[in-house]
């Protein structure tokens, strides 16, 4: 599973990250790994899972991810403290959805 880290300024940012509207992103490729794994991952590098918080941002996201040949990458989104209460990870609102059918909680 792939991952996708949004980093500010101030943290370490790959020499190739993407920009938008003052957030870096990057796209990890070829991480078999967990939802938890794939956040500690970019946690580590001193970012997190990418937060989308409006449609331009839902956009231009995807359409990152789709020029890298992926179809799905993990978000920042989890419902880990309370099943059904969706939050960011870095502790944004939640105030722009987007789902797909069955989503968020995909399985």
């Amino acid at each position: 599973m792939q991952t996708e880290v949004e980093a500010e300024n101030t943290m370490q940012i790959p020499k190739d990250a993407v920009v938008f509207n003052g957030h870096s992103y990057y796209l990890y490729k070829n991480l078999n790994n967990s939802w938890d794994d794939a956040e500690r991952n970019c946690e580590s590098l001193g970012g997190h899972l990418a937060v989308i918080t409006s449609e331009e941002e839902n956009s231009f996201i995807h359409n990152f991810v789709k020029s890298a040949g992926y179809r799905m990458a993990n978000f920042g989104l989890s419902d880990h403290e309370c099943e059904g209460s969706w939050k960011w990870v870095n502790g944004e609102e939640l105030t722009y959805t987007n789902w797909h059918s069955r989503e968020p909680n995909y399985s």
